[in-house]
């Protein structure tokens, strides 16, 4: 690149217009030209100067030729890969992709400095803020790349538990009680529920100490496979891809005959969720994850016809007129039997399921500590769920099946 281009400085040119035995208006018109091509020059130096400069670091990475990894049913995040063995990772706000929350890299680290994206290597290790992250991991038997969790009276995996008895796996709390100092000293890959906005303290600190991050957005995905489907983000994050990509293949072979066998009963039972909780009762709307899941069991769900929100509140009164016929109730609070229910609240005895004694919870598996194993595991095998529903709404079809993680309560 020439860099003796400053020859053509005004100073010279004004000397030259000096010396010159020319007319003054010729004089004049010589300088104005010559200014105007030295300023050509200069601002064709400043060009070129810029043009050979180094890309950014996160320019080069969004320059490659990424080729997407099609997913089936998760919506909220997209594994890239380029054919020269580069892949990352982006995790987006929602559906609608605008925002992304989080970008990883594999591939030369090199190309990350002074980037947004996290560097992933083979050595990654995680600290989980939250239990079904755990589930992801030891569904994987990638067990061992846990070193901290939340909290460990969450936890009923045993092969999870066991780490934690050896001392491989520590509590390091979570929200305002999460422990930084302990975090610091080996500074793992961070799991949390999606955590945004400049203003989150929990964020800024982690910026601050240098703390990664990945804001996980799974709990927003609507289909109950599209949350299974995150297993593919797990698995690339500790490189057994294939792994990820079988054990995804087999939950969701085993969803898709569970769902055709419901679709055959022409017999719906109606279906209510919840309860009252702060003198409200919570409801999932028509197309929230558990709506989707009444559905794929062969249950009628008493509201599946309101979609325009994911969740909403009822009053009782609300609630006993658009259900006090339902044939099934789901998921009432902690209750393990009739009796604890109906003393909460001598109201919820006038349901008809109540009465029938159709009352299923999902509180089967349950810990010394009251942690409940569907929050850990049925994230991840949304297959067992359903057959589990599916076990609840047809008792008649399938007698001899036994549930995993309901119970009917008695």
């Amino acid at each position: 690149m020439r860099m003796d281009l400053w020859y053509l400085r005004p100073s010279t040119i004004l000397r030259e217009v000096i010396v010159a035995k020319v007319d003054v208006n010729t004089a004049l018109m010589v300088s104005k030209s010559k200014i105007l091509l030295a300023i050509a020059a200069l601002f064709l130096l400043l060009s070129s100067m810029f043009s050979c400069r180094e890309p950014s670091q996160n320019e080069t990475i969004n320059s490659l030729n990424w080729i997407e990894d099609t997913t089936l049913y998760a919506q909220n995040y997209s594994l890239q890969y380029t054919h020269q063995g580069e892949s990352r990772l982006l995790i987006f706000a929602d559906a609608s992709r605008r925002d992304t929350l989080s970008k990883l890299f594999k591939g030369n680290a090199k190309k990350v400095i002074n980037s947004d994206y996290i560097h992933v290597s083979d050595s990654l290790y995680f600290a989980s803020l939250a239990s079904n992250y755990v589930g992801y991991l030891d569904a994987l038997n990638q067990a061992q790349s846990i070193h901290f969790v939340d909290e460990i009276d969450y936890i009923n995996s045993k092969r999870v538990l066991k780490r934690v008895e050896a001392g491989q796996i520590q509590e390091c709390g979570g929200g305002e009680q999460l422990n930084y100092e302990m975090l610091l000293s080996s500074k793992p890959l961070i799991l949390a529920y999606e955590i945004i906005g400049s203003s989150n303290p929990i964020l800024e600190r982690c910026k601050q100490l240098g703390l990664q991050t990945i804001n996980c957005t799974d709990f927003k995905e609507q289909h109950p496979l599209g949350r299974a489907e995150w297993l593919k983000v797990f698995s690339w994050l500790t490189s057994c891809e294939q792994e990820g990509e079988a054990l995804f293949n087999e939950i969701k072979e085993h969803y898709i005959q569970t769902q055709y066998f419901c679709t055959q009963i022409k017999q719906k039972p109606k279906v209510l969720v919840g309860n009252l909780f702060g003198g409200v009762w919570n409801v999932s709307g028509g197309n929230s994850f558990l709506a989707k899941l009444i559905k794929d069991a062969g249950g009628d769900y008493i509201f599946k016809d309101d979609t325009s929100k994911l969740n909403y509140v009822l009053s009782f009164e609300e609630i006993y007129r658009k259900a006090k016929n339902a044939d099934v109730w789901l998921n009432p609070n902690i209750y393990t039997t009739l009796s604890q229910i109906e003393s909460e609240d001598s109201r919820y005895g006038l349901f008809d399921a109540f009465k029938n004694g159709r009352v299923y919870n999902n509180n089967k598996i349950i810990n010394t500590a009251g942690g409940n194993a569907i929050w850990e595991m049925g994230v991840v095998r949304p297959d067992i769920v359903l057959k589990d529903l599916a076990i609840c709404f047809h008792p008649q079809y399938l007698k001899q099946e036994t549930t995993i993680f309901y119970q009917q309560l008695e």
